[in-house]
Order: C-alpha cells, then sequence, then structure tokens
C-alpha cells in the first residue's frame, strides 16, 4: 500500500514539529523528511517506523492509501486571544485526523442518524433563547439544572471528543460537514478544569444548531445565548 505523505504532514504539525525536529528525534534525514512529505520518494519501511516513534502514532497510520485527508474543516474556536498560530495549526491537524477515525467509524458501523435541530434565527425560531428552549423540548429535557452535559449530546449521536496537552488558551470547537459521512463532532480541551469544559460544550452546542447556515459573524453572539440557556445551571 502506498505510503500516505499528506499522513506525515498532519502527525507531524499535530505535535508541533518541524521537519528538523522530527528528523531528529527519530534519527533519519531531514531531506527524507522532507521529500516523503512533498511526494517525491517512497521512504524506507524503517524510516517510516522511525517517524512513527517519533509521532507516537502507529506506523499503519501512514500507509492508509484510502484516507486522503481532507480539506481542514470550518470551525469556530472558542480560545483566549493568546493561542498561538502554531498551537491552532496543531489543534486543526489533530482535529483533521479526528475527523477521518469518525468518519471511518461511521462508514464500518451503523450510527444512529444525528437527532440535533438545525435553527435558523428569524425563520424557526424568533431568538437564540428560543432556540435553547426549541432543543430542551425536542430532547424532552426536564427543566432546571443540567447534571451531565455529555449525556443529552451523546443521546442525540454529538459525538465529543477531549483533546490532551493542547495550549490551555484553546477552549474548543465543534465539526459539523453535511457533505461528508461525519456526524455532529465537538471538541473540547481535555485538560481544562470541569466548569469550564460545561460552559465549552453548551457553546459549542449553540454553533452547531445556529451555525450550519449563518454567517459566523452572526452565529458568535448567537450561540453565547443559547449556551446560556441550554444547560440552564450546570453545578
Amino acid at each position: 500500500m502506498a505510503f500516505n505523505s499528506q499522513m506525515l504532514i498532519l502527525a507531524r504539525e499535530s505535535r508541533r514539529m518541524t521537519q528538523k525536529a522530527l528528523a531528529e528525534a527519530s534519527g533519519t534525514a531531514q531531506s527524507a523528511v522532507s521529500k516523503a512529505e512533498a511526494g517525491l520518494v517512497d521512504p524506507l519501511e524503517t524510516s517510516v517506523v522511525a517517524w512513527a516513534r517519533a509521532l507516537r502514532y502507529r506506523a499503519e497510520v501512514f500507509k492508509r492509501e484510502h484516507d486522503t485527508p481532507p480539506p481542514p474543516p470550518r470551525t469556530l474556536f472558542r480560545k483566549r486571544a493568546s493561542l498561538s498560530q502554531g498551537d491552532i495549526k496543531a489543534i486543526k491537524a489533530s482535529i483533521a485526523i479526528q475527523c477521518m477515525h469518525v468518519e471511518r467509524l461511521a462508514r464500518s458501523v451503523d450510527l444512529p442518524e444525528p437527532d440535533v435541530p438545525l435553527l435558523t434565527i428569524g425563520q424557526d425560531v424568533p431568538s437564540a433563547e428560543e432556540a435553547a428552549r426549541y432543543v430542551r423540548q425536542s430532547w424532552r429535557m426536564p427543566p432546571g439544572p443540567v447534571r451531565h452535559i455529555f449525556d443529552p449530546l451523546e443521546d442525540h449521536s454529538i459525538v465529543v471528543v477531549p483533546l490532551q496537552n493542547k495550549s490551555d488558551a484553546f477552549m474548543g470547537l465543534s465539526v459539523h460537514e453535511h457533505k461528508r459521512a461525519l456526524p455532529p463532532i465537538m471538541f473540547f480541551n481535555g485538560d481544562a478544569p470541569a466548569d469550564r469544559v460545561r460552559w465549552t460544550v453548551a457553546h459549542e452546542l449553540g454553533h452547531i444548531v445556529l451555525h450550519h447556515r449563518s454567517a459566523i459573524s452572526e452565529v458568535r453572539g448567537r450561540s453565547g445565548r443559547i449556551r446560556g440557556r441550554v444547560p440552564h445551571a450546570c453545578e
């Protein structure tokens, strides 16, 4: 099976490593990394194994001919301004890899259809607050605090994925790709405190419900308002 050069790029970027750093960590030549990523050569098996070990991925990841990395998903980061471009690149690479894993799973098993209301302000509901009420009613959520915020998400086929060892400035993001075999996916900083995770997850639910047809500039405020209504109180 042919070597997948794009997977090597994603894996390296997900670990925030340069070509030089990967070469040094794996004991290979930087030129070998560069040529492999450019698709100019089919690398030696020993090099692939060394890169996989240094990047903490299985070597088989770089041989999946059928897994062509898709374009970066359209996402909105919930983050602090201090999140660097290097951190953003690493997070996007990690998300692309995770999305491929979920897509492969969705092709191999019969996953339930996502049961998520997709609403447009001014057309389906008059406000973000009403959208939050609609979600709670649609999901038959009882009044009052939502004690376990992940339960209603997973019960309605939203995939929730923690990302470990990421910058503290990263909070979360969501992906909902209608043209791919992907359920809605929600990512969050797995190292964040529990109260911040709950707040972020509720915020990302607002993006999934409202963001599918709206302009990004309009969605930021709306998802914040739906976030405040759906959990009600998480403590």
